[in-house]
């Protein structure tokens, strides 16, 4: 298991999407900033005061647009890059070549769960970095700093391993990249589409049914004001989500035809 996270991070560092990734998230937040603070500018010289509306839903500040880095269409792309690199030897046909060097099912499966894993976090900080930076940059840095904003943050990477768990797991269920793909992207938008409906047309007192799922654990921690039953409930939820889908991915990775 040593030696095949090895290869497959030397492999992987040598790939493009690695790279074309990062740039993409990168300029994803730079084009919502940069569109934020050109609204902000017009709003100033129409009215004389900053704008109040807010791209991702938050006030303007290098802090902010940290906490709230991790937009839908990152996430998206966070998709994309598991899609890509955890069906790709499948799809190529080198998986074979690993199999016969006498590596399991179940290692493979997780030498790619893992790898993916440690991308997705470092993905997160990277947009985290970019968030925080921009936000300065372009407006402040922004007040609340505390031992709490640590806290956000590792909750938030919690989802993103969340997030991970579930990408592996329909990399598992479908085996093609292309369908993988398609699933990977339109789940962060379509469940949170869905799930806000139903809070808008079922009164659940107090309840929302969105922060029971993935996304609802990560925007419960993108704000210093969160309460910490908030987070709480954003770890728990997180949590649950990688268990299962960890869980269910394995099973199915163990009787996945070569």
């Amino acid at each position: 298991m040593k030696d095949l996270l090895k290869f497959e991070s030397r492999k992987l560092f040598h790939a493009k999407i690695l790279y074309i990734c990062i740039i993409i998230v990168i300029a994803v937040l730079l084009l919502f900033m940069g569109v934020q603070k050109l609204t902000d500018v017009l709003m100033e010289e129409i009215s004389g005061a900053e704008s109040d509306i807010f791209l991702i839903g938050t006030g303007n500040s290098g802090l902010s647009w940290m906490l709230s880095s991790l937009t839908p269409y990152v996430i998206m792309v966070f998709g994309v890059f598991t899609a890509i690199y955890v069906c790709g030897d499948f799809g190529n046909g080198t998986i074979k070549n690993i199999f016969s060097r006498g590596y399991s099912r179940t290692e493979v499966y997780f030498s790619k769960y893992f790898i993916s894993l440690f991308v997705l976090l470092g993905f997160g900080l990277i947009s985290m970095l970019i968030g925080f930076l921009g936000g300065t940059l372009m407006w402040r840095i922004g007040g609340g700093w505390s031992f709490k904003v640590i806290l956000l943050m590792l909750i938030q990477l919690v989802g993103i391993a969340a997030y991970n768990a579930l990408f592996c797991f329909f990399a598992a269920l479908l085996k093609k990249m292309a369908t993988t793909m398609i699933l990977a992207i339109a789940t962060p938008f379509a469940f949170s589409l869905i799930l806000s409906l139903i809070d808008l047309l079922v009164d659940l007192r107090r309840v929302n049914v969105s922060d029971f799922w993935i996304s609802g654990c990560i925007s419960s921690a993108s704000s210093v004001g969160a309460s910490s039953g908030d987070m709480i409930r954003g770890l728990v939820v997180a949590l649950v989500y990688i268990a299962i889908f960890t869980v269910c991915g394995w099973l199915l990775a163990r009787k996945r035809e070569v």
